[in-house]
């Protein structure tokens, strides 16, 4: 026990001791995010889904309507380019 050096190792317990307490108390911090974290997610999520279906059908009718235009305009683009392109050829 002579060459033993206490001081040593009782800086190595205590480093060890600070290492496994940290492990821990980051494994805590990790599970509380994680119930936090999902908790918040699911209730805006369910927010989400309880839109009113009279405002998904509003929505889905002016996206219908506005898809609709965009075809029109593109095709009467299309359209107008080839006469463009038949009397450049005349």
């Amino acid at each position: 026990h002579n060459n033993f050096n206490f001081e040593m190792e009782v800086v190595f317990v205590d480093v060890h001791f600070m290492l496994f307490y940290t492990a821990v108390f980051n494994a805590i911090q990790s599970v509380l995010v994680r119930v936090v974290s999902a908790r918040r997610t699911d209730r805006a999520w369910v927010q989400t889904e309880d839109i009113d279906i009279g405002h998904y059908v509003a929505i889905r009718k002016e996206f219908d309507r506005v898809d609709n235009e965009l075809k029109r305009v593109e095709q009467e683009l299309d359209h107008e380019s080839e006469g463009v392109g038949r009397n450049d050829r005349n």
